[in-house]
């Protein structure tokens, strides 16, 4: 059980689909912290931190920052290494949508601008922005398999576990 409500931190141009993925899980978009933006486009991370320590005296509590590698509206990439270390501080998850910046990623040019991807507790992105693949499909990535699988696993006497397959997790 949680003491307080959880609550997700990402910038006023994050997609519309991690709000409602937000609402999906059942933690409801009200609880969705949209943090201001700079001249950029950029969160402002000052504004993150703000928020992360009025939202825990408020009695939230916070596991989630959200960061941005390439926003639909401007392409605009956050500070990916500041809003790691503000995780780190904070013990937060951080996820990072990467729908047009993942794959940018893999080439020389781009490579720089975005640092800070290989930080990231778990990356999204799609594959129909770059790769001309349907638009359904879409790829998560998880740093730790182990803790990925422990957040979905559950142990129950009619399936047996195997070490291949589907029933292997």
């Amino acid at each position: 059980a949680v003491a307080g409500p959880l609550t997700v931190y990402g910038s006023s141009e994050t997609h519309n689909c991690v709000i409602k993925g937000v609402e999906v899980i059942g933690i409801g978009s009200d609880n969705f912290r949209k943090v201001p933006v700079d001249a950029d486009y950029r969160i402002r991370t000052d504004e993150l931190q703000r928020m992360l320590l009025e939202d825990k005296a408020a009695g939230y509590i916070p596991f989630c920052i959200v960061g941005n590698a390439g926003t639909v509206n401007t392409g605009a990439i956050d500070p990916l290494h500041e809003l790691a270390a503000i995780a780190k501080e904070h013990n937060l998850w951080l996820h990072i949508d990467g729908a047009f910046g993942a794959i940018p990623n893999l080439l020389p040019e781009f490579a720089g601008r975005l640092k800070g991807l290989e930080l990231a507790d778990s990356l999204s992105f799609d594959y129909h922005k770059w790769m001309y693949v349907n638009y359904e499909a879409a790829c998560v990535l998880i740093r730790d398999p182990q803790l990925h699988r422990e957040a979905f696993a559950s142990a129950v006497n009619y399936l047996t576990l195997h070490e291949r397959g589907l029933s292997a997790g």
